[in-house]
């Protein structure tokens, strides 16, 4: 009866510690998802203002998407 016994508490020990691996692992990945569109907004942002203050100098639309994509390789 004494190795069942262990057999069973080490089979539960293993459980909980595949159920916790599991939590930190959807717990990463839902954080990196995160963090990306936050990236993404942030940028898109960025982008934005840039288009709107280059907008005021800048009439010819081909001309400004030109300009903005040289920005944005720098």
């Amino acid at each position: 009866m004494g190795v069942a016994r262990v057999l069973t508490v080490r089979g539960g020990t293993l459980f909980a510690v595949l159920v916790a691996v599991l939590h930190i692992l959807v717990v990463t990945l839902g954080a990196t998802g995160v963090s990306d569109r936050l990236l993404n907004a942030q940028i898109g942002e960025i982008l934005r203002e840039q288009r709107q203050s280059l907008a005021q100098t800048i009439r010819d639309p081909d001309q400004l998407e030109k300009v903005l994509q040289e920005k944005s390789k720098n």
